[in-house]
């Protein structure tokens, strides 16, 4: 009986190797790719070889010559993914709430280059550049998105606000009226449209506009407080205070109806009643209240009583930027002998460059004057000249430095100046006439004291008591004023 072979499997081509078909003695071939499963050596030519050649494997130098390329392919691709998938302006949003402000606008100003129309976008960039007080940027904004959206409204009230920050009427009417285009019923558009009228002095235009808002919508306390302003400023005074009446009668708790009747009774010479009504608004709000206590103040300034104007107008400086109540408060201090309380606030408006830099540059040089430094008084005169026009104030100022120099002839013909400058100005007469009294020439001294008296009225303030016995004794003491006064 024949001895069966063992079979093997070919560990190459996973064949059987047939164990009859061997070439010689200790040899197993397989029979599919000739290799010799005991010596591992290729014994022949394999069939269908030539139809299907073997496959052989890539050198490993050809992968990492690759692999560079195959990785920024890789990056690019996620890049698009990420960029695909990503919303910029929700990322901008998140790091604007973490206050990472200048990152979110980074990422906006980047998107909008490529998507100049996106709207989310222009309306964040806007609110960010708003905090930002970037203004103008966030107004630019804010009108890109109504170019879009002529009708959006929450981008139509921030472009509202984002104007109204830049002091340009032209620029606010214009987008009023482009806003009124797109929705003619935006009352609060209408209403700043009027204001911009007023604010340009066209008083007529923002009564008539106030009439169509009313006639469309009824009339409210702050369509009437409009009104009646514009009316006072048009010198309709009756008109005016019906207006500001009829915004009493709508229930108006703000003060303000009642504060303009006050200011409009002080515009028409009632003093009495201007402080009435000025004194009920006290206690309203505080820019109501700092404006009342301002105007009250300056009532009692114009009458010369110091006392009660400094409380006031303490109190209306320290209810916001009071610019006007700043300075005269400085002046009451000065007039009270506060001196050095008076210079350190005079000081502080000087140096500031604001608008009332020049009238505290001329009140230093005066309290210079009375402390009898001279040079002091010069060099604030010289300041106020630099931040100011020519006034008769200044004149007069400048008249006292030539009188302090011993001048007199200068400082005659400089106190005339300044009466030609403003013939109202009291002080100017009253340093006009004691020059003439002290240089002998007394009628024109008793005449001027005269104009000085008739101008400076019913108050206690520049030495009107003074002036008054002064001008007395001149008269029993001059035949010829004497004569004259008879007549």
């Amino acid at each position: 009986m024949a001895e069966t072979k063992a079979q093997v499997r070919c560990p190459f081509c996973t064949r059987m190797a047939d164990p009859d078909k061997v070439p010689g003695e200790g040899d197993i071939i397989c029979v599919q790719c000739g290799l010799n499963l005991l010596t591992g050596q290729q014994i022949h030519q394999p069939k269908n070889a030539r139809e299907t050649p073997a496959k052989r494997r890539r050198p490993t130098w050809i992968f990492y010559a690759a692999a560079p390329a195959l990785l920024v392919l890789a990056a690019a691709g996620a890049a698009v993914a990420y960029f695909l998938t990503k919303d910029p302006v929700k990322e901008a949003a998140a790091m604007a709430v973490a206050n990472n402000t200048l990152e979110a606008k980074h990422v906006l100003d980047a998107f909008i280059e490529k998507r100049p129309d996106d709207v989310p976008a222009h309306l964040l960039r806007g609110k960010i550049l708003w905090k930002q007080q970037d203004y103008a940027g966030a107004a630019e904004d804010f009108e890109a998105v109504l170019v879009k959206e002529p009708r959006n409204e929450a981008a139509a009230t921030l472009a509202v606000l984002s104007v109204s920050r830049l002091k340009d009427p032209d620029r606010q009417e214009a987008l009023y009226q482009r806003i009124l285009e797109a929705s003619p019923e935006n009352a609060t558009a209408q209403r700043l449209l009027a204001l911009t009228q007023g604010t340009a002095g066209d008083y007529a235009g923002l009564i008539a506009a106030v009439e169509r808002i009313s006639g469309a919508a009824g009339s409210d306390a702050f369509l009437l407080q409009m009104r009646g302003a514009a009316l006072a400023l048009l010198d309709r005074r009756s008109e005016a205070e019906l207006s500001f009446t009829e915004a009493v009668k709508t229930g108006d708790d703000s003060g303000v109806s009642t504060l303009a009747q006050g200011l409009l009774a002080s515009m028409n010479g009632d003093d009495e009643k201007a402080k009435q009504l000025l004194g009920t608004v006290q206690s309203a709000g505080p820019e109501v209240s700092a404006l009342a206590s301002a105007r009250l103040g300056l009532l009692h300034v114009a009458r010369g009583d110091y006392e009660s104007a400094l409380p006031l107008l303490r109190r209306a400086t320290e209810g916001g930027d009071r610019k006007e109540a700043a300075f005269f408060h400085a002046v009451c201090l000065r007039q009270l002998r506060l001196t050095q309380e008076a210079k350190q606030a005079l000081t502080e408006i000087r140096d500031a460059h604001g608008e009332f830099a020049s009238q505290a540059a001329l009140e230093l040089a005066l309290m210079a004057l009375e402390a009898s430094d001279v040079d002091a008084a010069e060099e604030n005169l010289r300041q106020a000249q630099a931040k100011g026009s020519v006034s008769a104030k200044l004149q007069t100022v400048q008249g006292k430095v030539y009188l302090a120099r011993g001048q007199e002839v200068e400082a005659q013909s400089t106190f005339k100046q300044a009466i030609q400058t403003n013939a109202n100005y009291a002080p100017a007469h009253l340093e006009n006439g004691l020059l003439y009294v002290k240089r002998g020439i007394t009628d024109e001294g008793i005449a001027a004291l005269q104009k000085y008296l008739e101008l400076a009225g019913d108050t206690v303030a520049g030495g009107v008591p003074e002036v008054r016995l002064l001008l007395s004794q001149l008269q029993h003491t001059d035949p010829n004023a004497v004569a004259q006064e008879a007549q």
